[in-house]
């Protein structure tokens, strides 16, 4: 292949290809700044084997004579030839991207841990909060509560005054104890606390 070679202007510096790497990467790289040089096919032809050495260039200097008519076939058999670098690179990514993705996999896991321990410790508090308050009451306490509750009507005005006054608490006191007993009762209609063991003599 007879052609003058033109003065070119290279965007910079191109690596030379030494057959260990991805060669579609050094053609594309190669063939950007020949185009940006405004090279012809021809010269793209005889300038690409400046860009080569060690096995690259022994590989470039085994090609057949007239075997090769444009840069398209060159760069075909060039890609072919060190697919090997190109499999390998490939192969490699995909083991990056699936520890990638595993990682992600273990922090998505690690936080659903951390929001479902996070849930355990509020319903716990919780939990205890009833307990606790139960715990000022006494048996006595309670059935008296629960028999103010039937006696005296919903809509009653000093319905909690006489809460209070059976039980022998304040008026606060009563209207938290029953708050809780409400939402103790929410919580076990949705599962959120279990029912005590009761006793089969009680």
């Amino acid at each position: 292949m007879s052609v003058e070679m033109p003065k070119l202007k290279m965007p910079g510096p191109l690596d030379k290809y030494d057959g260990t790497t991805d060669p579609d990467a050094h053609i594309k790289a190669y063939m950007a700044a020949m185009l940006y040089a405004g090279a012809t096919d021809e010269a793209m032809c005889r300038a690409f084997p400046s860009t080569l050495k060690e096995d690259a260039q022994l590989w470039f200097g085994e090609l057949k004579q007239c075997s090769i008519s444009s840069f398209e076939d060159l760069a075909e058999e060039f890609s072919n030839y060190f697919a090997t670098c190109k499999k390998i690179r490939r192969q490699d990514d995909r083991v990056r991207q699936d520890d990638r993705a595993d990682r992600r996999d273990d922090r998505w896991d690690d936080q659903a841990d951390r929001n479902q321990q996070h849930e355990q410790n509020d319903r716990g508090r919780n939990v205890a909060g009833i307990i606790n308050m139960a715990a000022s009451w006494t048996p006595t306490q309670n059935k008296l509560f629960e028999k103010a509750l039937a006696l005296y009507d919903m809509d009653a005005a000093d319905r909690w005054q006489n809460v209070a006054k059976t039980v022998g608490k304040s008026v606060e006191e009563v209207k938290r104890h029953y708050e809780i007993l409400k939402e103790d009762v929410e919580r076990i209609e949705h599962g959120q606390v279990p029912f005590p063991p009761y006793s089969k003599n009680t």
